[in-house]
């Protein structure tokens, strides 16, 4: 892929930068202007400092001047070591912004020079044109990564040959072939594949389309307890960790860092307590069902909250909507009242 768009990005980043440099940094050290003697040549400006360069790109972000904020993040990747542990959060924020920005094929750019296979593929695919499809489907064979060989041959309209590939993935496809297989109303066939893999969520959700309403009752219970596990165990300790080092972050850029990824754990909190409302739903289990999609409607409430960090933050508003969160937190709404209906 080309590189010229982010070369020319870079070219004109000083000027871009120039009013969060000037607020930032004291006078004549990010730009010199004029630093020299009376009358004579301004001094060459000295590059700012990464920590700077980084909080300026947080502020530039926040104000919603998104085109020189990714410029900021774009240099400070370019400065940073392969090795650096900043590396990897700072370029999830940049591929991130670009999403926002409406540019996925700058995320792609990004997550293709961290050799992030994944979510390149998955980007390139959530992008819906049959050449960034085809495109993802030659990465995905050039790097064996048979799943996402599966995801662009069904988003070719090839399911069939998806499911086949699938069948080579090993354990590590076998959820992926029961959705498709439910994808392609072959139901019977999806509960065997997720079943295989003790996924009891998908198992019972193809249990109530084959229909076998008993079998799919039991299942939804077993998937309830697991779901509960992960929440205990994993999903709210993280949470907590997120909170605990937003509270303890000292404002600037790690504060910025912070509440981001406390964003990204609510959301993935409130997508549990969905999940959660629906297996109890399967199971008959009216109140609990309730109680869960409210939790749900909750977190996502505050994963949106967190994000606009109360009307401050332009992106945030914009994160919200390209996000989904705005969408998740209305469908919450439809499948609270769906569950307050039931007998």
């Amino acid at each position: 892929m080309s590189t010229r768009p982010q070369l020319k990005l870079l070219a004109v980043l000083p000027t871009l930068l120039a009013s969060a440099a000037l607020a930032l940094v004291p006078c004549g050290r990010a730009l010199a202007q004029g630093g020299g003697e009376p009358g004579g040549q301004p001094q060459a400006a000295k590059p700012m400092k990464l920590s700077e360069l980084r909080r300026a790109a947080c502020m530039l972000r926040r104000e919603g001047k998104l085109s020189a904020a990714a410029l900021a993040f774009e240099q400070i990747l370019r400065r940073l070591k392969r090795t650096s542990r900043l590396r990897r959060p700072i370029a999830l924020e940049t591929a991130q912004l670009y999403m926002v920005m409406n540019k996925p094929y700058m995320a792609v750019a990004v997550y293709r020079r961290e050799k992030d296979v994944i979510r390149e593929i998955a980007t390139l695919l959530a992008i819906g044109t049959e050449k960034r499809a085809k495109e993802a489907l030659t990465i995905a064979r050039l790097e064996g990564y048979k799943v996402g060989e599966a995801n662009a041959l069904h988003a070719l309209g090839q399911t069939e040959e998806a499911i086949k590939v699938l069948d080579r993935a090993g354990r590590s496809g076998l959820e992926r072939k029961g959705e498709l297989l439910l994808a392609a109303k072959r139901y019977k066939e999806a509960a065997e594949a997720f079943a295989t893999c003790e996924d009891f969520y998908g198992e019972a959700v193809a249990m109530e389309l084959v229909p076998n309403p008993d079998k799919a009752k039991r299942l939804y219970e077993d998937a309830a307890s697991r779901i509960r596990l992960n929440l205990k165990t994993e999903a709210i300790p993280r949470f907590k960790q997120a909170r605990e080092l937003f509270k303890s972050a000292k404002g600037g850029a790690a504060a910025e860092s912070a509440r981001l990824f406390m964003a990204q754990c609510y959301g993935e909190v409130a997508g549990l307590f969905r999940k959660l409302a629906k297996c109890y739903a399967g199971a008959g289990e009216k109140q609990k069902a309730i109680k869960s999609a409210q939790k749900a409607e909750q977190y996502l409430k505050r994963q949106r909250s967190t994000l606009e960090d109360n009307g401050l933050d332009k992106y945030g508003r914009k994160a919200a909507e390209q996000m989904g969160v705005n969408k998740a937190i209305s469908e919450v709404s439809e499948e609270l009242t769906s569950y307050q209906s039931l007998p």
